[in-house]
């Protein structure tokens, strides 16, 4: 998807520039949005199979509250309400991960009520304090219950519906509670349950919250917003992840080096050192195949230069560099795929 993901958006951004036929856009935009949802889906089963770590940041769940509603409902027949304060608090979370979890249980929700019906989604800033009957630690989260209209789930299956590939649907895989069980506990919070036989089902959630305000800034993509960064070794093995990030710093005006092997990435650097014209930064995958990952690739550039800037890069959410990349020596992470607007948003970070 890293390949697909970046040639489809820079098809997308050479379109806009040329002036292509306004119709060219609109179906690459519609592919994005298809490729995203295929993004998410393999993170999905990734953090299923291989059980990972989320790659948290701050973020708004209010906003992401409401931008899951309307992707999750737009040209449905259902009655929305959505309650959310002004107040509502942050979360360090990993925003694609339980963007999924609102989109399932959405989905869920939808298909439960095939007629139409109505949702509500209501989210509070709560505390929980020691001895209380829910099962976490003390502190601030954030509950959002999810509250539909439709058919209920029967007292037979409703100590099921979170065991893995347990399904009532025909075509279900079973996959999808499972996996919001899996995220939101690895996030350290909590999902419950409540259903009545055709009255309708409620899912509550809870995220460990943060009481403090967001302050966004929008990066434009040119190469002001990443000028400090004026050359940048990039070490990946698939050439064609190369060829799209090398389409990128070239969009960006940005001096490069691309390399497939990790001991020509610690070869290249160390001479880019001696010589006196280093690398501002590097950007290195995690899993090279044959040869040390990324992480241990910067503990020996870091031993030449204990300043160098490094951006961690995978596609795979239970690497732990992903996780918490400052910990490995790196000053941030980007998750694969990516594009061009997430990349330069990335570099100018640094």
């Amino acid at each position: 998807l890293g390949g697909v993901f970046g040639y489809v958006d820079l098809a997308r951004d050479r379109a806009a520039k040329t002036g292509a036929h306004p119709k060219i856009g609109e179906l690459l935009d519609k592919t994005m949005s298809a490729l995203d949802m295929a993004r998410e889906l393999s993170s999905q089963l990734l953090t299923f199979a291989k059980g990972g770590s989320p790659v948290r940041k701050s973020a708004s769940i209010s906003e992401l509250i409401k931008e899951s509603v309307s992707f999750a409902l737009s040209g449905t027949n259902i009655a929305k309400q959505i309650i959310v304060p002004e107040n509502l608090w942050t979360g360090s979370i990993d925003t694609g991960q339980i963007g999924q979890v609102l989109n399932n249980l959405l989905v869920n929700a939808m298909q439960a009520m095939p007629n139409g019906g109505s949702l509500t989604i209501k989210a509070e800033n709560v505390t929980v304090s020691a001895g209380s009957r829910i099962v976490l630690t003390e502190g601030k989260y954030v509950k959002i219950d999810i509250k539909d209209s439709g058919t209920g789930i029967s007292p037979d299956h409703i100590n099921r519906i979170f065991e893995p590939f347990f399904t009532t649907k025909k075509e279900g895989s079973g996959m999808g509670l499972s996996i919001c069980y899996s995220i939101i506990k690895k996030h350290g919070g909590h999902i419950t349950v409540e259903s009545i036989p055709d009255g309708g089902t409620t899912f509550t959630l809870f995220l460990p919250a943060e009481d403090r305000q967001i302050v966004q800034t929008i990066h434009a993509v040119d190469g002001k917003s990443v000028s400090d960064i004026r050359r940048i070794l990039v070490l990946d093995d698939e050439s064609y992840v190369l060829d799209m990030i090398s389409m990128f710093l070239k969009d960006l005006e940005i001096e490069h080096t691309l390399c497939q092997k990790s001991e020509e990435a610690i070869e290249l650097f160390s001479k880019a050192f001696e010589n006196d014209h280093p690398f501002d930064a590097v950007l290195l995958d995690m899993t090279i195949k044959g040869g040390m990952g990324g992480d241990k690739v910067m503990e020996e550039l870091l031993r030449l230069n204990p300043k160098l800037k490094g951006i961690a890069m995978s596609g795979y959410a239970n690497n732990l560099v992903m996780a918490d990349p400052v910990k490995f020596g790196f000053k941030t992470s980007i998750r694969k795929p990516f594009t061009i607007n997430d990349f330069s948003r990335i570099l100018s970070t640094l």
